[in-house]
């Protein structure tokens, strides 16, 4: 009877030498093994989580292109569709003129917007040209953009008037070859390049001998040569992976594997896979080949 007892006070969780109740737990043992499973599931999802995060902020980038898109529309309907000049003067073309970040005034920020025409314009954004049109001036920012916004911001351009936020709100670098561009003298709109995802404000360089802001042009493979190493601005290859910062796949420093976003003269988004090319790659049996995403004219000023 006394024995039966005793098995009976062990089934209900009470030590049978004491007689005293115990609690049960983890060993140590087991708890390894959790945190084991818990890590393995862990590396697991994390690279689909950044995917997912990735996929996420190109299709904000590209809705936001797309917004940009109607407001270049708008302002070609009222202006005989032409576009914006981008430099002060012309031929003698300004090097300054929206070729920098800023919406705002610097002297007074978050108060008065920079416009386009203006004597301190020297500091404004390409997108301030279209200010009659665009409210939210977020519509030029880019989620990708934001650690290369910190990284200009703290690198490239010290002291920067406005700091990240106001480089995170001009992603987008603008064709200066649309420069005074007659939309209407242009056979397909499809084909030119109006921004894209790009840590330049506004582009120039694009041609056979010198394609520093520019890709996928010309006769040699080897474009963004700002950005490459050997360049005259070694800086600026720290600032390469925020071109092509769209489903990024490797991580070396001028080579990303993924893709720009691209708004389109017809109002079109699209997307450019990286082309890196090697140096003395010819195209076409060595034949030079217009560059149909930048230059609509093919007899651009060689602006340095």
């Amino acid at each position: 009877m006394c024995e039966q007892k005793r098995i009976a006070v062990v089934q209900n969780g009470v030590s049978r030498r004491t007689g005293r109740s115990v609690k049960s737990g983890f060993t140590l043992v087991e708890l390894l093994v959790v945190i084991a499973i818990i890590a393995l599931l862990m590396s697991i999802l994390m690279p689909a989580l950044r995917r997912v995060k990735m996929q996420a902020e190109e299709v904000k980038c590209k809705a936001n292109l797309r917004q940009i898109g109607l407001v270049v529309f708008m302002r070609l309907e009222d202006e005989d569709f032409k576009m914006p000049d981008c430099y002060e003067k012309y031929p003698e073309h300004s090097n300054t003129k929206s070729n920098k970040h800023l919406w705002w005034d610097d002297r007074e920020p978050g108060k008065v917007r920079l416009t386009f025409d203006t004597d301190h314009e020297d500091g404004s954004y390409w997108g301030t040209a279209y200010n009659e049109y665009v409210k939210n001036v977020d519509i030029f920012g880019c989620p990708s953009m934001r650690q290369f916004a910190e990284l200009l911001a703290n690198d490239l351009l010290h002291n920067y008037a406005g700091g990240k936020e106001a480089i995170q709100q001009a992603a987008f670098g603008l064709n200066a070859y649309t420069d005074r561009l007659n939309a209407n003298s242009v056979r397909n709109h499809a084909e030119i390049v109006i921004c894209s995802d790009h840590v330049e404000p506004r582009n120039e360089q694009s041609n056979d001998t010198n394609k520093g802001d520019m890709f996928c042009m010309g006769v040699d493979a080897w474009n963004l040569s700002h950005y490459r190493e050997g360049s005259d601005t070694p800086d600026r290859m720290l600032h390469y992976r925020g071109i092509f910062r769209h489903n990024v796949r490797r991580q070396e420093i001028d080579e990303t594997g993924g893709r720009t976003n691209v708004l389109f003269l017809g109002g079109q988004v699209g997307s450019i896979e990286e082309t890196t090319g090697e140096r003395g790659v010819k195209y076409n049996n060595g034949d030079s080949i217009p560059n149909r995403w930048y230059d609509p004219r093919g007899d651009w000023l060689d602006i340095n």
